[in-house]
């Protein structure tokens, strides 16, 4: 799984957590992962939490860009 995270169409970091769960910064790579349904949030100070539900299959890579808004 790979997640960037951008705004005004520049890469900017941002706190990714994964079901829950706080996993890293983006811009993010994650590999490993079980097949399966996640769900994916995105934090940043100052902007509004995005949420999106990311499905995994197997052998599989994901790349997910997020826009985010203030």
């Amino acid at each position: 799984l790979s997640v960037s995270t951008r705004f005004d169409g520049k890469i900017v970091p941002a706190y990714i957590y994964l079901d829950g769960k706080r996993v890293g910064e983006a811009p993010f790579f994650k590999s490993g992962l079980k097949p399966g349904s996640y769900r994916l949030m995105v934090r940043r100070a100052g902007f509004k939490s995005t949420f999106k539900t990311v499905i995994l299959a197997p052998g599989k890579k994901l790349t997910t860009v997020i826009d985010l808004k203030k």
